[in-house]
């Protein structure tokens, strides 16, 4: 409550990115109960949602269910194509990357909301990196011997990791086992010369195929990779993942592009669910807060409840955004955009396997 209230504060109507979500409902169905306890003041709350062509990325009913029960203004648009001019344009201003495709696909949103007066938008991100579960919780319960609670988890956390092979091929329990608790408790006991053995086994082979091992080598890649996952320094794994993302290089390089594109487009951007007091309660939750079976932020959902409809604070669903990646390479000559990078020329990847990808 106190996080949200207090990124309220602007002039004129304050805007909301609502894509229909647990994380951007919670903050736009708690905006609401503030306003209606007359505890804010603000000109109005504004709340924007954007549309895809996409199935698995498609949330529109639930933004229709949060919007139907909040009663508040409301606009939809449709997602914004990747433009390689614009990609281009942005890599000459700012003398660095452009947005990412799906921060681009946000344009039209942006410009909407600002066209109608708002300067202060508020999102749901961060909800994810503190609130979902970690799934190296496994490893602690293996270290505190509950079997049981193990293989239960083991086979509610094969819907969450990513497949370690083609797309939508599920990993097997053993993959799962092999990476959630042998991997990360072996970094703690094994002397080195024996985990380097098994980290083929366990699929630890942290460098990139498309990548040249030759240069791999030169820069020490893997062990810069390895130094900073191995060595717990949290008193749980689970807290570690938490940990990892707080002082995550990527975190940081994806918030400063977040940044940069609402500064562009006249905007402070807003982020309840970075706050340092929400982020420090998050840490000392127990794991059971965050997931309890196959169901993630449960903490937060049980605080939501009664300001958010039930088909969002009970989904168990979440949007895939991947195929706007695959669209904005189809929109461009990607093979020759990739032959012209300076990392081709010298030799440090191999182009092929990166087109196979």
């Amino acid at each position: 409550m106190k996080s949200v209230r207090r990124r309220l504060r602007g002039d004129g109507p304050v805007a909301f990115e609502l894509s229909g979500g647990v994380d951007s409902s919670a903050v736009v169905g708690m905006a609401k109960f503030l306003l209606d306890s007359g505890s804010i003041r603000t000109d109005g709350l504004d709340v924007f949602s954007l549309t895809v062509s996409e199935p698995e990325s498609d949330e529109k009913s639930f933004q229709d269910d949060v919007v139907w029960m909040l009663q508040l203004p409301f606009d939809r648009l449709a997602a914004g194509p990747t433009d390689p001019k614009v990609c281009a344009a942005q890599a000459a201003r700012y003398l660095d990357v452009p947005d990412f495709p799906n921060g681009q696909m946000m344009y039209p949103m942006m410009d909407l909301a600002r066209r109608k007066g708002c300067r202060v938008y508020l999102t749901g991100e961060g909800g994810d990196h503190w609130l979902t579960g970690s799934n190296l919780y496994c490893a602690d319960l293996m270290r505190q011997l509950r079997f049981v609670k193990l293989v239960r988890r083991l086979r509610f956390d094969r819907r969450f990791i990513g497949a370690l092979g083609p797309i939508n091929r599920r990993p097997t329990i053993w993959q799962v086992f092999a990476r959630g608790v042998l991997r990360p408790l072996a970094a703690q006991v094994l002397p080195a010369g024996v985990r380097k053995r098994l980290r083929p086994m366990v699929g630890a082979n942290s460098i990139p195929p498309f990548l040249d091992s030759e240069f791999a080598k030169r820069v020490c890649l893997a062990e810069r990779l390895r130094s900073h996952h191995e060595g717990l320094r949290c008193s749980s794994f689970a807290q570690q993942t938490m940990y990892d993302v707080f002082n995550s290089s990527w975190e940081t390089h994806t918030y400063e592009l977040c940044e940069r594109s609402a500064s562009w487009h006249g905007f402070d951007a807003r982020y309840s669910f970075h706050d340092r007091r929400l982020i420090e309660f998050a840490f000392g939750l127990p794991e059971e807060q965050r997931r309890r079976d196959d169901l993630t932020k449960f903490v937060l959902r049980n605080a939501i409840a009664g300001l958010v409809p039930d088909s969002v604070w009970l989904r168990r669903t979440k949007a895939e955004f991947s195929p706007q990646f695959l669209k904005a390479f189809e929109s461009i000559d990607a093979s020759m955009m990739l032959e012209n990078l300076s990392i081709n020329r010298r030799g440090w990847l191999h182009l092929q396997k990166v087109i196979k990808l």
